[in-house]
């Protein structure tokens, strides 16, 4: 399975890929105004998304931290990107994808700073 963020079409992991299979195959509301839409989250505004906060609030009830989760898939994404080109892909500050480059002890996390002290 294969899906499309933006400009960018990515493998889905397995681990997911079932649930995510049965949620577009019956997605919600699409018995209001939003029927026949590509949006994943679809709301019930014609041709709209669901809610951000909408969207937190189901995850909340569904007992998932969407904060820790975002932190989490920002570190794991560390180790497989160096941190400047992370920050340009994603839109973050070099500063913000540093630290957690940091946090999650990436080998290239300190790469400047070991490249200054060799001088």
């Amino acid at each position: 399975m294969r899906i499309t963020l933006g400009s960018s079409e990515s493998d889905v992991p397995a681990l997911i890929a079932g649930p995510l299979w049965e949620h577009v195959s019956d997605r919600g509301n699409q018995r209001t105004t939003n029927t026949g839409n590509n949006w994943l989250f679809p709301g019930y505004r014609a041709g709209q998304p669901i809610h951000p906060t909408t969207l937190a609030d189901r995850f909340r009830t569904l007992g998932i931290d969407t904060q820790r989760a975002r932190n989490t898939s920002l570190r794991d994404l560390t180790h497989q990107l160096d941190p400047r080109s992370l920050a340009d892909l994603l839109g973050y500050s070099p500063r913000i994808i540093a630290l957690h480059a940091a946090r999650a002890a990436t080998p290239m996390s300190d790469y400047i700073t070991l490249k200054r002290s060799n001088r």
